[in-house]
């Protein structure tokens, strides 16, 4: 455990890239949002723009293990404790923003979409529970950090056989699932099966995504070799 907290430590220390970046790039979504509020009619002000801070922690967790595991390594590290160390940093990444949306989001209830009736935080799809709705920025977060850790992993451990062989059989694994879906008349039921989602059983999903990825970047990373 103290190794693992050791390179959390190592993680958090970079306060550029953990913290200072993501908070500027969801401020800067959220400014930009309000600017075309100003010139869109009232009830066309809703926006997705919060995805842009779940992307963010998702690369800041890939380059956490791209860069940090040769480092950590290299002072001793094992690969356990560096694993370990960076679920605790992804833990530590959403707590921290997921409550930071969770404010700004009783924020934006509470001023009426920052007095222009947009939504940015807040949907009406969240409910009345403001405790489940932190704790689903929390887990959700926690899965996007543990999205962008397994993919580091994997780009840690094959480099560029990632791209020569991953990026094709992405395209030809995703683009025969459309196909499939498509043949099958099944596209009706996914998107019901989405519309049907709670914030409970999301969270729930969320949780699932983050221990499945966790999973993975685990067995990716037991044998990753430091040249």
């Amino acid at each position: 455990m103290k190794r693992a907290l050791a390179v959390t430590r190592m993680h958090l220390i970079d306060h550029m890239t953990l913290w200072a970046l993501p908070t500027g790039i969801l401020f800067s979504a959220l400014a930009i949002n309000l600017a075309v509020w100003t010139v869109i009619d009232r009830g066309d002000r809703h926006t997705g723009g919060i995805a842009s801070i779940y992307c963010f922690v998702a690369v800041v967790a890939a380059l956490a293990v791209v860069r940090g595991l040769p480092f950590a390594m290299s002072l001793g590290s094992s690969r356990r404790a560096f694993t370990n160390g960076t679920v605790i940093t992804g833990a530590v990444i959403g707590a921290a923003f997921g409550t930071l949306c969770f404010a700004l989001q009783l924020i934006e209830h509470a001023s009426d979409g920052w007095g222009m009736g947009g939504n940015f935080f807040w949907f009406t799809w969240f409910g009345t529970s403001w405790a489940l709705s932190w704790l689903l920025f929390v887990v959700s977060l926690i899965a996007a950090f543990a999205v962008g850790g397994f993919f580091g992993s994997v780009v840690g451990r094959f480099q560029m056989w990632t791209v020569i062989i991953g990026a094709p059989a992405f395209i030809l694994v995703g683009g025969g699932l459309a196909v499939l879906v498509t043949w099958q008349g099944w596209w009706h039921d996914i998107w019901g099966w989405f519309a049907d989602l709670t914030p409970a059983t999301t969270t729930l999903w969320c949780a699932v995504l983050a221990l499945a990825c966790t999973a993975g970047s685990w067995a990716v990373l037991r044998r990753y070799r430091v040249s």
